[in-house]
């Protein structure tokens, strides 16, 4: 009865048992006294072998056996310090082990046997230290039965441990090797496997040497008729599972077996048993087994066909370590001969070639073909064989065979190679493709080569006949493919341009090759027919070339032809010049016909150079090839153009170009043709000056000058007026040639160029020339310089002077985009020339007016080895100013000065300081230059030739740069001062404001007019002699503006009085008091001047401006809010005394020089006297939280006010200012519609900005002091109907800050307590501002609880403006609290509760990811805060829960809340987000707390709690931030390790809004538990989903979903990477069904699914069999494409069924030839193409990547690849084959249908083995609404906007330049490498 097996729990203790018992033992057998130990365990082998260990169980013992005892018996073989005593206990141990191992053979125990094999083993440390003497092995001979008998006698002599030849003897005793024998006798199902085999025999192979011949050669021979036939007779089934390598060890292990008894047959049968195997392997059903069966093949092959060349033939050689691992015997017995027909009986050319070719098979057949024909074995059968095999059949086996084909040919001789290639001559061309015309050519060289040793041949036998001897018959010669190179190189629409530039490069080398000479003149005809009958035109030129090229240059031999005298041959025979003329006419009149058609569907003129109009070659390369030819063949015959010919070729490729990049190159080819630099010159001189004088200007110079066509006028224009003596070019063609005459030709085109050219950069590099022409100019025309610039302004002007006329005839401001162009122009050319007379000058041009000096700064001068100083400059001085002044101080030349600023040499003269970015404080290094000394080394000839010419280029130079002598009136800015010019130019700034600003700019360049300034400056007297009206005429607004500059720049002392450069020199006591002197002086004069303005009534006139123009008018142009608030600044100068407060001195700057004296700051001048000199500008605004700190004071001047209608003024600037803050937005807002001031002044349609804050400010200065000064002013004020009005348009909801503040602050200073009248004005604001509380918190709740979704524009909304109403609120609260107008804390308790209502119901507005501010809310908080400071008793009342509740308010909701799945979004808690907002919070509590115990006590508590211990927040890494969403709104996915391939399809997915929404749909059973939906796949997936689309933290985890998600019933490993197209469609084979039984079961079908139809179409019948099937991605090839088309291409593209391979037709009932294809029937929602970028290499027998490139477009159109596309073009082509009408066959679909745009990349990164996978999507809906839609980047937690311009470099593939460090060069080094980052899928949506 057998027994019982034990539980699973028994097992289990056995196990842990023997695991002690094996640690117990393994640790005394390593102990110096083991005999005890060993004999125990020799006693529990016996037990097992005689079955006596009866308390064992089965598993037990099966465990110890296979387990245990292995390992004991390889410590003890280990071990080689053992007395004798323990060795001999360790040998009986191992004798008990054999009897084991012979009872356990029919077991097959590979463990045991593994152990047999060391028991064996000679080299054991064991054996090799033990028992190795010679006396023992003596008496072990003599003492043993049957040692004598088994062992070979000689053992006795050799040095081998007598314990193995014992141990080898008890195997015999045991009938070991019998047992051997008897289980590999076996039959099934208990055959043994080879692995087995090879255990069994390796103890017999180890054994041999020590067994005698009478043992041993019985056993071997049975051995050998058992092994080799059992390994022969297995199945195929059993041979799949075997290892190769198994099987050379075996064969192996027997080789060395067998020979010593079977020496002559042991070769032979070892070979012939390699050979048996590798053809059984051959033609296994098994793909991996047939390719083993051939590579072992060709592995043999290889070896028999170079064994003559080692020098052991014949020898058995052995590599590695028999009956280990890679050991092989080279064949020994096999001869090249046996070999070929052993090939050809078993017919392995049929196998490979025949009807089961495989392409994997083809592939790697070559060695056998090849040594079949390097043996002269291969026949024209078996190359009829390989060809046929290419028939019909996939590209790839095409490929394979045509490449096979072209590595033969060597081995072919001249008969095989003809009749092959009249197997290629009936190819089609339709059928070439490159690996095709590799082989053809291949062919063609051998064929060629063996032609021409038969040739050779013949001719030597001829000399070797008789004279009378006749001669042999001789074959035509042929020259193969020549022929089909040159029509495959011919334009056709059959075959790619690839295909035609491939054959072309063939044919040019072949002719080029001297045994094809003989061919020239035949081919060289056919291109001139070709040329003459207007075909392939450009191949035929490029060919004919190329064919001359091949001539000698010169004549060598008498009579040799050489490319001169070919080209006068054709030019004799064949008129080729005119030929080539005519040709190129005809194809600019075809090309330009083809043009239009183009044009006409709306694609770009640049189209037109990649698309072939003519033939199949692009447009501008068969352009350029023509003028290419032209310019050889001129050179090869040393001609040059006629007249003729040019004006000919200008009009084809100039006048008549198609596109700008053609004109381009012919204008730079005529550039070229002047020759130069070893060029021949195709043009002569004459020519030449053709081109430029007469041809040139033929050009549109508006649209048909570019960048490159001005460049090489540029070259021509030099050139033409240096051969004419009109310039010299010796100072080089970098710098300005020196002008010898200023009769320049065609200077005038270059001034149409500048003013008419329509690319801008075109025109500024006309104008830069045109600047250059009068940059230098020879000495002798130095006394010119004045008249020619007078005619460059004169030039300028009568060009706006034209366009200002033909404006105003048009009764327009604006003029025509060809007129303003003009005018723009022109102005940029006088600004042009302006500024290169001033970079001449040293930057020191006088310009207009004191605001053309832009702001006060003072910077520091570093001077280099020497003192600091400060330098006192206005932004808008240049740095040529600066270098000036130093220079003065240093007393050197201004060049030799060298100026450096944060790390660079300022150079440029002109550059002003805000140009430069050097603002207040800055500093700027200053040294002096080292004058450049002559090179001592020079050679003395050297410097003597040199001499005369630099001598010569230097006092031209100097004599050009010296413009100091310069007559004042004949500088540019003072010729465009002359009155005429200047009215000109003011009547332009009436044109529209583009242009007017520019006439502006261009006005403040120039110096002061001085008509104007003369009037303005020379005031009478007499009241009523100055024509105000005329002086300030406010009807032009740039005029009235510049008036004002000149005024405002009277009322100051002159800019030079407050930056000399004599200020910077050492301070001298006289210099000193000079300084002072003239500052005293100035400001006297100016003193004077501002008493004779006031005193004639310009104040006046002023007022008068103000009181009855309108500002606000948008005809007044752009200048004139800035108009505006200069008037009123003026104004205020002469009738408002600001005091400032007096600021801190600031630390004197070390050594610093002399500053000019300027007005004290803070000391206001009597008004006696006159105004004062007006103050320093005011510092830069303050931050907000002083916006009402440090306010001036202002008292009103009566003496400078002209007027007493205080009132009437103060109303006037009231409601100038509310025009100014009143945008639409504002007026809508507050449901305005109508001036509420009554007046006339127009409301604004625009925003308002920085200038109106300044009209703000000098309207609020007036307002404040006049108010102050005159209490009915204050009341006028105060008691406007629309004050209401004005304070909430102004304070409130303005959106310009500055306006807001301006106001403020001029009401606060109305406010201020140290003014009588202080206290209404005080308690008047404050119950208004109040009164607009309940507003403001109404309105920014609505605001709060719009939609989120619609874009909103928060620039003029609530939470944005209200900033400065609460900080003015704020101010005036706590101003009365303390007392102002009566005021007490105790009054504002119910403003107190009101407010923290407010904040409690405040919605959240701050978002995450920006910093737009809630001002309401921090307004709120901070008026609070005011308030409880202000009063104790007001802390508790709003802070203690229960009351106001504001400490748990602030603490939770505006700080520490966090959002739910209830309240979640951008506008998620907490309220607080901003930096701003939160400060005023924590600020908020802060105060609360203070003096507060009970709120400090809650706020503690609170603050406890959100820190426990336990919590998250008290780890060292809490960073919240850190896990927010990212800003772009959009959240991630963790990777668990290898979940990028999952991360980056879900995000794909997810980004899929009508899927997304779709897959929430489907319920979840009611009954379910959260058990079962950890395991529902569907309700993890819309876990995900949701989760992505509602978060707010910046990842999501996704542990459950691949807990959910099983892989062979196990949750998905994390750590176990997936291929992401193998993990789609599991996950959607998945979701399919569990989406089964739901309303959306069809949803990936609506989706993602598309059907396709496997089509097989009968060539011989009517009949088509079509079968359809549905998809969800299409996987198509990368390997050998470039792109996405070609691949689809291949995709439809098919295979043909022919021969045995053919189709049966059922409705024929027969075989016909048939396409069989797959194309698309239906396409999907979202297409998805999955690139197949991963093959495996069953070579290496492992997956790759192919990392080529790999392109896709944008826009993708699949109609081409659906089957009605198909049936489309196959009819269409069908028709034109047969020559009838092509059909207009329309789609059955809307383009629309077809059309996809890219949505999605997925992309891997890495190899096969090991990579990454991220995401690149494009949104289907935009965050918000209107806003255009975004491309990400999800590359797993990571999310983060993508430029869609990096998609090509970002996932293309192929390969980048890497820079890396070279170790044995020393330096960077630039490799090529393969892009491993790659598309991998594709997602397409339809274009709508």
């Amino acid at each position: 009865m057998a027994e019982a097996a034990p539980s699973p729990e028994v097992m289990k203790e056995e196990e842990e048992e023997l695991k002690k018992d094996m640690l117990y033992y393994e640790d005394l057998l390593g102990q110096d006294r083991i005999n005890d130990y060993v004999d125990q365990l020799t006693l529990n082998v016996r037990g097992i072998v005689n079955n006596t260990l009866t308390d064992w169980s089965q598993h037990k013992t099966i465990t110890y056996v296979r387990h245990v005892l292995p390992k004991y018996c390889t410590i003890l073989l280990k071990r080689n310090d053992l007395d004798l005593e323990d060795a001999d206990a360790v040998v009986s141990f191992f004798e008990a082990i054999e009897e084991l191992i012979v009872s356990y053979i029919p077991y097959d125990s590979s463990e045991l046997l593994e152990v047999l094999g060391k028991l064996m083993h000679r080299n054991m440390p064991f054996f090799v230290k033990h028992g190795r003497e010679y006396m023992r092995r003596e008496e072990f001979m003599t003492t043993s039965d049957t040692a004598e008998s088994y062992l070979n006698p000689n053992v006795v002599k050799w040095e081998c441990s007598v314990y193995l030849l014992r141990l080898v003897v008890k195997f015999v005793e045991l009938d070991g090797f019998a047992a051997i024998l008897a289980r590999l006798q076996a039959t099934t199902p208990n055959k043994p496997s080879l692995v087995i085999m090879k255990l069994l025999v390796k103890p017999l192979w180890k054994a041999r040497e020590y067994l005698s011949e009478s043992v041993l050669k019985p056993f071997v021979i049975q051995l050998n008729q058992l092994v080799f036939p059992y390994i022969l007779n297995m199945t195929d089934e059993e041979l799949k599972s075997e290892d190769k390598k198994t099987t050379a060890s075996i064969v192996s292990g027997m080789d060395a077996l067998l020979r010593p008894y079977m020496r002559d047959q042991t070769g032979e049968n070892i070979d012939r048993f390699n050979l048996a195997l590798a053809l059984k392997c051959f033609r296994s059903p098994y793909l991996e087994k047939r390719l083993q069966g051939l590579n072992d093949i060709k592995e043999i092959i290889g070896f028999v066909a170079t064994k003559d060349e080692y020098p052991m033939a014949g020898a058995r050689r052995m590599q590695g370590g028999v009956l280990g691992g890679n050991s092989h015997l080279y064949p020994s017995w096999i001869d090249p001969n046996f070999m070929v027909q052993w090939l050809k009986d078993n017919r392995i050319m049929d196998a490979l070639f025949g009807e089961s070719l495989h392409q994997e098979l083809v592939k790697r057949a070559i060695d056998i073909p090849r040594f079949l024909a390097q043996q002269h074995e291969l026949t024209i059968a078996d190359l009829d064989l390989i060809w046929d095999a290419s028939e019909g059949k996939h590209e790839t086996i095409v490929h394979h065979i045509h490449t096979l084909m072209g590595e033969l040919v060597s081995f072919l001789s001249l008969e095989e190679l003809e009749h092959m290639f009249e197997r290629i001559q009936k190819m089609p061309y339709s059928m070439y493709d490159k690996e095709l015309l590799n082989m053809v050519r291949n062919f063609s060289i051998r064929a060629v080569q063996a032609q021409h040793q038969q040739h050779t041949a013949y001719q030597q036998q001829l000399q070797r006949l008789a004279p009378d001897e006749p001669a042999p018959p001789q074959k035509p010669r042929n020259w193969f493919g020549l022929q089909i190179f040159f029509d495959l190189m011919l334009d056709s629409e059959d075959r790619s341009l690839d295909i035609t530039d491939q054959a072309q490069a063939n044919m040019t080398d072949f002719i080029a090759w001297d045994l094809c000479f003989p061919e020239r003149t035949l081919y060289i005809e056919k291109c001139v027919a070709n040329i003459a009958a207007h075909q392939s035109v450009t191949r035929s030129l490029r060919l004919l070339l190329h064919i001359i090229g091949t001539y000698q240059a010169t004549k060598k031999v008498k009579k040799a032809e050489t490319k001169a005298s070919i080209m006068e041959w054709l030019e004799k025979e064949h008129n080729i010049m005119e030929l080539f003329f005519n040709d190129f006419v005809h194809y600019k009149e075809q090309a330009s016909t083809r043009a239009q058609a183009i044009r006409a569907t709306g694609a770009p003129e640049a189209q037109l150079n990649s698309t072939p109009l003519v033939g199949i070659i692009p447009h501008l390369l068969q352009v350029q090839e023509r003028l290419n030819f032209l310019q050889n063949a001129l050179a090869i015959t040393g001609q040059s153009l006629t007249l003729p010919q040019i004006d000919i070729l200008w009009k084809i490729v100039v006048i008549k170009a198609l596109t700008r990049e053609e004109r381009d190159h012919a204008l730079m080819w005529f550039d070229h043709a002047r020759g130069g630099n070893n060029m021949h010159a195709s043009l002569t001189e004459e020519g030449a000056r053709h081109v430029f004088v007469a041809k040139f200007p033929e050009l549109d110079p508006a649209t048909q000058i570019s960048r490159d066509a001005l460049n090489i006028f540029d070259s021509l224009f030099r050139h033409v007026n240096w051969t004419s003596g009109a310039l010299d070019l010796s100072p080089g063609p970098t710098l300005p040639p020196i002008v010898q005459s200023f009769d320049l030709v065609n200077l005038p085109y270059l001034w149409r160029i500048a003013l008419e050219a329509r690319d801008p950069t075109v025109g500024k590099q006309a104008i830069t020339q045109v600047i250059r022409v009068y940059q230098n100019v020879a000495p002798h025309l130095r006394a010119n310089v004045g008249t020619q610039r007078q005619e460059y302004v004169a030039k300028c002007m009568e060009q706006l002077a034209s366009v200002q006329e033909a404006t105003a005839a048009s009764s327009s401001t604006r003029p025509s985009p060809s007129d303003a162009l003009r005018l723009d122009r022109a102005l940029a050319l006088i600004k042009a020339l302006l500024d290169e007379f001033e970079t001449r000058r040293g930057g020191q041009r006088q310009k207009h007016g004191a605001s053309a000096r832009g702001q006060p700064m003072t910077i520091t001068i570093q001077l280099v080895n020497g003192p600091k100083f400060p330098m006192e400059l206005h932004s808008n001085e240049t740095v040529g100013t600066v270098r000036a002044k130093i220079a003065a101080h240093w007393q050197i030349p201004v060049h030799m000065v060298r100026l450096i600023t944060t790390g660079r040499e300022l150079k440029a003269d002109h550059e002003t300081m805000s140009e430069i970015k050097v603002y207040n404080g800055h500093q700027i290094h200053a040294t002096k230059r080292v004058p450049l000394k002559p090179d001592e080394n020079h050679a003395e000839g050297n410097a003597a030739a040199n001499a005369n010419n630099n001598n010569n280029n230097n006092a031209v130079r100097a004599t050009l740069m010296d413009t100091s002598d310069d007559d004042e009136h004949l500088q540019p800015s003072a010729i465009l001062s002359q009155q005429v010019y200047f009215n000109q130019l003011f009547q332009l700034l009436n044109m529209e404001e583009a242009i007017g600003q520019k006439v502006w700019d261009l006005l403040m360049g120039l110096p002061t007019n001085k008509k104007m300034l003369d009037e303005l400056t020379n005031l009478s007297n007499k009241p009523g002699d100055t024509n105000w009206d005329a002086l300030l005429d406010p009807q032009s607004t740039f005029k009235l503006f510049y008036s004002l500059q000149i005024i405002d720049s009277l009322m100051q002392p002159p800019a030079e009085q407050a930056a000399s450069p004599m200020t910077m020199s050492p301070a001298l006591s006289a210099q000193q008091q000079q300084q002072q002197q003239h500052a005293a002086d100035a400001a006297n004069k100016t003193t004077e001047w501002c008493q004779r303005f006031l005193a004639t009534g310009g104040v006046a006139s002023l007022l008068k401006i103000v009181m009855t123009q309108d500002f606000s008018d948008p005809a007044k142009g752009s200048k004139r809010r800035t108009c505006l608030a200069l008037l009123l600044k003026i104004i205020n100068f002469f009738s408002v005394d600001i005091v400032l407060p007096t600021p801190p001195t600031p630390a004197p700057l070390p050594t610093p020089l002399p500053a000019p004296a300027t007005a004290p700051v803070v000391t206001v001048v009597s008004s006696v006297q006159g105004p004062p000199p007006p103050p320093p500008p005011p510092p830069p605004p303050p931050p907000p939280a002083q916006n009402f700190n440090d306010l001036p004071r202002l008292h009103f001047r009566e003496s400078g006010f002209p007027s007493t209608n205080f009132d009437a003024v103060a109303e006037r600037l009231l409601e100038i200012m509310w025009c100014a803050a009143a945008s639409p937005h504002v007026r809508h807002t507050l449901k305005i519609t109508a001036n509420p001031f009554g007046g006339h002044l127009s409301l604004r349609d625009d925003r308002p900005d920085a200038e109106d804050g300044e009209v703000t400010k000098q309207a609020m200065t007036h307002i404040v002091a006049s108010a102050l000064a005159h209490p009915a002013v204050l009341q006028k004020i105060l008691t406007h109907p629309a004050m209401n009005t004005w304070l909430a348009t102004v304070i409130i909801y303005c959106g310009e800050r500055s306006v807001r503040r301006e106001a403020a602050r001029g009401i606060y200073q109305l406010c201020e307590p140290r003014h009588a009248s202080s206290a209404g004005s005080h308690t008047f604001f404050l119950n208004q501002l109040l009164g607009f509380l309940q507003r403001v918190d109404a309105e920014s709740r609505i605001r709060g609880n719009l939609d989120r979704s619609s874009p909103v524009d928060t620039t003029e909304s609530l939470s944005s403006t209200a900033d400065l109403y609460f900080e003015l609120m704020d101010k005036l609260v706590a101003a009365s609290c303390d007392g102002v107008a009566g005021g007490r804390p105790g009054n504002f308790a119910q403003l107190l509760t009101q407010v923290v209502g407010m904040i409690v119901a405040h919605p959240t507005i701050e978002t995450r990811g920006t910093t737009d501010e809630d001002k309401v809310l921090i307004g709120q908080l901070n008026l609070t805060r005011t308030l409880v400071a202000k009063d104790p008793a007001f802390k508790l009342e709003a802070g203690a829960t229960g009351r106001g509740g504001l400490v748990k308010e602030v603490f939770v909701t505006c700080l520490f809340e966090i959002p739910t799945a209830e309240d979640h979004g951008p506008y998620a808690p907490p309220k607080c987000k901003t930096r701003g907002a939160r400060l005023a919070a924590f600020r908020l509590l802060t105060e609360l707390c203070r003096g507060c115990e009970e709120n400090f006590r809650e706020l503690t508590d609170r603050l406890l709690e959100h820190h426990k211990p336990d919590d998250t927040r008290s780890q060292w890494h809490y960073l919240p931030a850190g896990y927010e969403k990212a800003g772009c709104g959009y959240a991630g996915m963790k990777n668990l390790g290898a979940t990028c391939y999952m991360n980056s399809l879900m995000q794909q997915l997810f980004m899929l809004p009508s899927f997304r929404y779709l897959l929430f749909n489907p319920p979840t059973a009611p009954d379910a538990t959260p058990e079962s939906l950890g395991e529902n796949l569907l309700y993890q997936l819309q876990v995900i989903f949701g989760y992505l689309q509602e978060t707010e933290k910046k990842y999501f985890d996704t542990r459950d979903f691949c807990s959910a998600y099983k892989c062979d019933g196990q949750p998905t490993n994390p750590s176990v990477q997936m291929d992401v197209d193998e993990f789609f469609n599991m996950l959607f084979d998945r979701l399919e069904t569990a989406l089964k039984g739901t309303p959306q079961a069809n949803l990936l079908k609506d989706f993602f699914g598309g059907t396709m139809v496997n089509q097989l179409i009968s060539k011989q019948c009517e009949h088509v069999s079509e079968r359809e099937e549905g998809f969800f991605t299409i996987s198509i090839e990368v390997k050998g494409k470039k792109s996405i088309s070609e691949s689809l291409d291949l995709y439809v593209q098919g295979d043909m069924l022919e021969g045995d391979n053919k189709y049966f037709c059922g409705s024929c009932s027969a075989k016909v030839d048939a396409l069989k294809r797959c194309c698309i029937k239906t396409l999907p929602d979202t297409l998805i193409i999955h690139n197949k970028r991963f093959e495996f290499d069953l070579e290496l027998m492992k997956r790759i990547k192919l990392n080529d490139q790999f392109e896709f477009p944008t826009r993708l159109n699949m109609e081409p690849y659906t089957k009605e596309g198909l049936e489309r073009s196959e009819a269409m082509q069908a028709a034109k084959d047969k020559g009838e009408a092509v059909p207009d066959l329309q789609p059955l679909h809307p383009s629309s249908y077809y059309d996809y745009e890219l949505s999605g990349i997925l992309v891997h990164t890495g190899t096969a083995d090991s990579g990454h996978y991220y995401s690149f999507i494009k949104e289907r809906e935009p965050k918000v609404q209107g806003m255009p839609r975004q491309w990400y980047q999800f590359n797993d937690t990571l999310v983060e906007l993508f430029n869609t311009e990096d998609i090509s470099k970002q996932c293309f593939g192929g390969t980048e330049p890497i820079t890396q460090w070279d170790p044995a060069l020393q330096k960077q080094v630039t490799r090529i490498h393969a892009k491993v980052y790659n598309a991998y899928m594709q997602f397409y949506d339809p274009v709508y």
